[in-house]
């Protein structure tokens, strides 16, 4: 038998580095876009969004919960603090019940059967807002901070988070029970490719129109996302659960957008190496 690639040296050689093409793309969609305006609490599934150049969605994790004295956040130069600086899911899974949504100036917070909305121009408003929270809460030091045109993570370095359906989809059939794609926070959800494609795309770029996203390390996953986002139970331990199935307590993908414009439910997104 003779191999008729070895006259053609050359075509074996592209055809082993075609992988390394810089024009080799893979094709995603965004199946949801989520921006949480109150770190903590549910968010707001939007059909479009405004990506900006190095920071992200406007008003996403504007405003945090806090039991501590809020000057020591607003003096600080880093737009980031450790997990359990504010009030958190693991602590406090009644968190999940509340959702917040910003539009035009005003904030409302919302469970199943109640609402309070308000200017967060207004003080008094916002004064409203944080005793409905308290009473909520049962807790009267409570604090919502408003940290104006930051957002505030977990990490620093960290702009957006994508997470892919996939991979959802397969970790929940190794955990045999559904996984709702909000409980991982994610800022955008794409549907499309393969489970777990997201390891590989460190340093690699995700566009669509005029945004462009830079991939940085996966998510390491916090006990927050053992609350069920519509129980509000704690009904699984994902964080032990990843690192027993694959090693890594790892979720989704950090990514840091270096332009900025408009995406929605819908659009395609463009991988690329």
């Amino acid at each position: 038998f003779i191999n008729p690639l070895s006259h053609y040296p050359l075509l074996v050689e592209i055809m082993i580095d075609i992988d390394r093409i810089p024009f080799m793309t893979t094709l995603f969609t965004i199946s949801s876009i989520w921006r949480y305006p109150v770190k903590g609490l549910g968010g707001e599934c939007l059909q479009t969004a405004d990506v900006l150049a190095g920071r992200g969605f406007a008003n996403d994790r504007r405003w945090l919960l806090v039991r501590k004295n809020p000057d020591e956040m607003l003096s600080g130069k880093q737009p980031w603090r450790p997990w359990n600086y504010a009030l958190t899911l693991k602590f406090y899974p009644q968190l999940a019940a509340l959702h917040a949504a910003f539009a035009d100036d005003v904030l409302t917070i919302s469970t199943a059967d109640s609402q309070i909305c308000g200017n967060v121009n207004t003080p008094d408003d916002m004064q409203k807002i944080t005793e409905f929270l308290r009473e909520f809460l049962q807790n009267d030091e409570i604090v919502l901070l408003d940290c104006k045109t930051k957002s505030i993570w977990d990490e620093q370095d960290v702009v957006l988070t994508v997470l892919f359906s996939e991979s959802v989809t397969e970790f929940a059939q190794q955990l045999q029970m559904p996984l709702e794609t909000q409980r991982f926070r994610a800022n955008i959800v794409l549907d499309g490719g393969n489970a777990w494609d997201e390891r590989n795309m460190k340093d690699d770029t995700l566009s669509c129109h005029s945004v462009r996203l830079t991939v940085g390390d996966g998510v390491e996953r916090c006990p927050a996302t053992m609350v069920n986002p519509k129980t509000f139970v704690r009904d699984a331990e994902i964080p032990e659960m990843l690192i027993r199935l694959y090693n890594k307590n790892i979720m989704g993908i950090k990514c840091n957008a270096i332009c900025g414009g408009t995406i929605a439910i819908g659009d395609e997104v463009r991988y690329e190496k």
